[in-house]
């Protein structure tokens, strides 16, 4: 659930930018298809979001947590072999999650 907290930090941030307050009258004012968990493109329409190439640490989080997609919510559970990949991906969502709050 680690990207969804992503996507739902992006998209906040993009309505406090963009002075709206719902996701419709977002989606209206980008005039795209807003209802996307598409990560990358989010961060697209963020205001300063080209700053997170000066913060190496908060770069290579992000380069972790951007591949992240939907499905991997309906993957069985994981290896006990993957729990330090799975620890490492949630560092990388609250690094993240905390740039954009207080970078953006």
């Amino acid at each position: 659930m680690g990207g969804y907290a992503v996507e739902c930090k992006l998209k906040s941030k993009l309505m406090i930018q963009r002075n709206v307050w719902n996701l419709d009258d977002l989606k209206s004012l980008l005039g795209q298809h807003f209802y996307i968990h598409d990560l990358h493109e989010l961060c697209s329409w963020l205001h300063g979001w080209d700053r997170i190439q000066g913060n190496r640490t908060i770069k290579q989080a992000w380069d972790k947590v951007k591949v992240w997609k939907v499905s991997w919510r309906y993957e069985q559970e994981l290896p006990q072999s993957e729990k330090e990949r799975v620890e490492e991906f949630l560092r990388c969502v609250e690094r993240v999650s905390q740039w954009v709050e207080n970078s953006l």
